[in-house]
């Protein structure tokens, strides 16, 4: 993790990774190492963080939903082996990502129609290609791009079938969910990238994470996991900025109002997820900034 002296970044984190790459390897998961004793984790009654450096094949469910999740990534590794041109982007993440396909879990669903929509507008034609499976933390998103979701993993090649020009990152608030330490989320998802720039010769833009309120009414004062949130996407704004190939980009102010004191629900109506309106304007501003870095 290289960055010079900069007042924005916290120096910690270094030896944090290099501490996780040493001493932390045979801790599989809801260990101190790992867990914020601070947080309600939002998935389940105990913490199930596992190791940000060590990919995971499932998140912590039940059998049937294994058995939806192999169906998404078998999704996703048809449609990166199925490119034969080169892409202009490759969007990679969670089930905010998998919404822009329609889906959730590989299963159209109409709530995400217009989701769709807005990618087959903005997006797609570009061209360009989105890979999310809902649910996924970074340990899954990490096994993925070793299990045929970027092809030709092994460096990057000039003739590889899947070259985007940008990989769009956006991953990060399932970990925070799990009751991830908001230090190990940052790891996970610089760790990400880094693997991104080791396997592809791609610009990688690390997308924010999403402004998550303290409750349905959409207020974000006294939101635990905005004020993590907020930390993180710091963190990796600072990193970018002294890191080659890697771009940050900050999509709150498109989702927050009232001098950021709210959620704008009618872009983000469960809190979580952007709906139509929401992935048109956000679409809007991926587009845009990858125009500028054209």
């Amino acid at each position: 993790v290289g960055v010079h002296q900069d007042d924005c970044f916290d120096f910690k984190l270094i030896e944090y990774y290099r501490e996780l790459q040493t001493t932390h390897k045979n801790k599989k998961g809801g260990s101190e190492a790992f867990c914020d004793p601070h947080r309600t984790p939002g998935y389940s009654s105990s913490c199930t963080c596992t190791h940000p450096l060590l990919p995971v094949r499932h998140v912590p469910s039940t059998p049937q939903f294994y058995v939806k999740w192999d169906k998404a990534h078998q999704r996703n590794v048809h449609l990166a082996s199925a490119v034969k041109e080169n892409l202009d982007v490759l969007l990679l993440g969670d089930s905010i990502t998998e919404h822009w396909m329609g889906t959730s879990l590989a299963v159209a669903r109409q709530k995400y129609a217009g989701i769709h929509k807005q990618y087959q507008e903005l997006i797609e034609g570009r061209p360009g290609l989105a890979l999310g499976i809902a649910g996924d933390r970074c340990p899954q998103l990490l096994w993925r791009l070793g299990h045929g979701e970027l092809p030709n993993n092994g460096g990057a090649t000039p003739d590889s079938s899947l070259s985007p020009r940008v990989v769009w990152l956006l991953i990060g608030t399932n970990d925070l969910d799990e009751g991830c330490r908001r230090q190990v989320v940052m790891i996970g998802v610089v760790n990400l990238v880094l693997q991104l720039l080791n396997q592809t010769s791609s610009a990688v833009v690390v997308n924010g994470i999403l402004p998550r309120p303290a409750d349905a009414s959409g207020t974000m004062e006294g939101s635990v996991i905005w004020d993590d949130i907020q930390w993180i996407n710091k963190q990796l704004q600072c990193w970018a900025r002294h890191t080659q190939r890697v771009q940050y980009f900050d999509a709150s102010s498109i989702f927050l109002m009232q001098n950021g004191t709210m959620l704008n629900k009618e872009l983000m109506p469960d809190n979580l997820h952007p709906n139509g309106k929401g992935s048109h304007m956000w679409g809007k501003a991926i587009v845009e900034y990858l125009e500028s870095m054209e």
